[in-house]
């Protein structure tokens, strides 16, 4: 008799749509303008609450 496989994965989609803009309503047309926002978003958090790392394929961090 064949052993009953209770493992279930789900699907899901996402569909993308456009919203407001979470932390301005600036447009942010280069780099300077998304580290100031987000530099006065997160002058506010304690250091033990973020840490990201973005890498490429490789490994290597995106500078």
């Amino acid at each position: 008799m064949p052993k009953k496989n209770d493992f279930k994965l789900d699907v899901v989609s996402v569909r993308l749509v456009k919203d407001a803009p979470i932390y301005s309503e600036h447009t942010f047309n280069n780099p300077a303008d998304i580290a100031a926002v987000m530099g006065d978003c997160m002058c506010q958090f304690d250091r033990e609450v973020v840490c990201v790392v973005n890498l490429r394929s490789d490994l290597k961090p995106i500078l």
